[in-house]
């Protein structure tokens, strides 16, 4: 690692009013690269920030919309894929405003988080959140172009028409190669 050099921060977090840490633990950050000496530390902490809001994403994307699972050696199939998941990622955060509100169970509705959420006029859905309760718009489309086509039964044969019986044939059991040969030069 002596050819890999890097820089530490530890990022803490204060309230401005009570100057109390935020949050329990400090975080680590890496800084690295040929030119880690002119990144400045408080814009190596903004642009983790930023990055760290991706993440999340990143996680549902490969766990619920299968991102990481398409393996393919042609670069074209792989970039399809991708714009698939992507239109997907778009289409939930489209639902998200269509929805309209958060969806948990009812033994988890008095939660803090969740009773404040619901007391909100439009609260701001995840993308997780909106897959889960993606099923209430589906239940608002017409379902009639999606229903299997009805089918016209057959009118059936006429009264008194009779067929002929079918013709039986004599079943005849498959036997290996090497005793038929045999059986035909006993038989010459």
């Amino acid at each position: 690692m002596k050819d890999k050099p890097l820089d530490v921060l530890r990022v803490q977090v204060f309230d401005a009013e009570s100057r109390q840490a935020v949050f329990d633990r400090p975080l680590f950050v890496a800084v690295s690269g040929k030119h880690k000496s002119q990144v400045d530390s408080a814009l190596a902490q903004e642009q983790y920030r930023e990055r760290y809001e991706v993440e999340p994403y990143y996680r549902f994307a490969k766990n619920q919309l299968l991102m990481d699972k398409l393996q393919t050696p042609n670069a074209e199939h792989l970039d399809l894929w991708l714009r698939i998941v992507q239109i997907t990622s778009w289409l939930l955060f489209v639902a998200r405003q269509e929805i309209g509100q958060i969806q948990c169970p009812v033994w988890q509705k008095y939660l803090p988080k969740n009773k404040a959420a619901q007391d909100q006029a439009q609260p701001l859905m995840t993308i997780a959140q909106t897959q889960r309760a993606i099923h209430l718009l589906f239940r608002t489309f017409d379902p009639s172009p999606f229903l299997p086509l009805k089918c016209k039964k057959g009118k059936g044969r006429q009264k008194g028409l009779t067929f002929p019986q079918r013709t039986r044939f004599k079943v005849v059991k498959k036997i290996k190669k090497s005793i038929r040969k045999l059986k035909n030069q006993q038989n010459e």
